[in-house]
């Protein structure tokens, strides 16, 4: 599991604004982002204590501690454990990767506030394959589903079925030890597969989700998978920016004799261009370019965060739409792209070190996590 730079800090506030005296309850509020949907949410939690304004510090977040209420003392330990609890489970659901309710619930059961609920009995043995099927498919069916998720959850369950196959044996919640980490990271990395480490650190990611979900449903008892060092480390890759040079020198390049490097370099430039994440600019179709005001724009919802976009064309972006019908040339895999992306740099009298960092993880992400199957 890739580690963040900070795990996001919780804060105290009062509730509302009351007299001095009149005791006012304390809620805790924590921002953090979810990072498969790279949502910024806002939890705000009650705390259960309560304290007088006039003796509640704002910038420090809890009580002085006066003689006429030496309890403050002990709340303000309440309030710190409360925090050490919330940073807890941001760093356990891989950091971040869990809803604004359910974090409130774990929050609840971490405390002590509520039981934590147990399956019934006929249920506790599901097996972790079977599991992870019906996860994903309830979370296919939540009202608030983003395609990006789920198909970042098949990606990964489809992997975990493929290693078990070439293995000979059926995956359950005790083989996930130090010994699957190893094994399970080596076979990403093999041929056919030959996936990056930042892919292989995605994918492990998912499977911890995956084992954090049968764990509160009551099915998982091996907690090897929430140790320190059990992940992947990401590397960090230098991005190189093209100017609007090399654009144009890519846009100038006759590869009439070359459809692959032509589709290749037309689909980059649409990207370039309209700064649409690869799941998105490579479905752009006739339907998305609209006019307003006299302007030619694409329209279009993202399918990562569903979000609505309006992108004016560039003459350039418009020339390589309308040679293609409007649309995106016919697209290929994520993989593929970069691969052909390094061919065409190199073709193009790029130097080598902007080849390979232009190419290498130009596109690589969970918004089309699902092409490098």
């Amino acid at each position: 599991m890739p580690k963040q730079s900070a795990i996001p800090t919780p804060r105290f506030n009062l509730k509302a604004h009351s007299s001095n005296t009149e005791d006012t309850l304390i809620v805790m509020v924590y921002r953090y982002q979810i990072p498969s949907t790279e949502k910024k949410v806002r939890l705000v939690y009650s705390t259960g204590e309560k304290v007088q304004p006039r003796y509640w510090k704002k910038k420090a977040y809890k009580a002085i501690v006066p003689k006429n209420h030496k309890e403050y003392s002990k709340m303000n330990d309440r309030l710190s454990d409360l925090a050490k609890l919330a940073k807890a489970i941001y760093e356990d659901y891989d950091y971040g990767e869990i809803s604004v309710s359910d974090f409130k619930d774990e929050l609840d059961y971490r405390s002590e506030r509520k039981k934590r609920p147990v399956p019934e009995v006929e249920e506790t043995h599901k097996p972790f394959m079977r599991f992870i099927d019906d996860y994903i498919e309830e979370r296919i069916n939540k009202e608030n589903s983003k395609r990006g998720t789920w198909k970042m959850f098949r990606t990964t369950a489809n992997h975990l079925k493929k290693y078990a196959k070439d293995k000979g044996k059926v995956l359950d919640y005790e083989d996930f030890d130090y010994n699957f980490l190893n094994d399970f990271e080596n076979w990403l990395y093999k041929a056919p597969r030959r996936h990056s480490t930042n892919y292989a650190s995605k994918v492990l990611s998912v499977v911890r989700q995956f084992l954090h979900a049968a764990t509160r449903a009551g099915y998982n008892q091996n907690m090897t998978f929430s140790q320190r060092g059990y992940s992947i480390d990401k590397i960090k890759i230098r991005k190189e920016v093209l100017s609007f040079d090399e654009l144009r020198t890519l846009y100038d390049l006759d590869l009439s004799k070359n459809p692959r490097l032509n589709r290749v370099r037309d689909l980059f430039l649409i990207g370039a261009y309209s700064g649409l994440r690869f799941s998105d600019f490579t479905r752009i179709r006739p339907d998305h370019i609209i006019v307003e005001d006299g302007i030619e724009m694409i329209h279009i919802f993202t399918q990562k965060t569903d979000t609505e976009v309006y992108i004016p064309l560039l003459p350039e972006l418009r020339s390589i739409l309308r040679r293609n019908g409007n649309s995106s040339p016919k697209t290929i895999s994520n993989q593929k792209m970069n691969v052909y992306l390094k061919e065409l740099f190199e073709y193009a009298g790029f130097d080598e070190d902007g080849s390979e960092d232009s190419g290498d993880d130009l596109f690589e992400g969970f918004d089309d996590f699902d092409n490098y199957q």
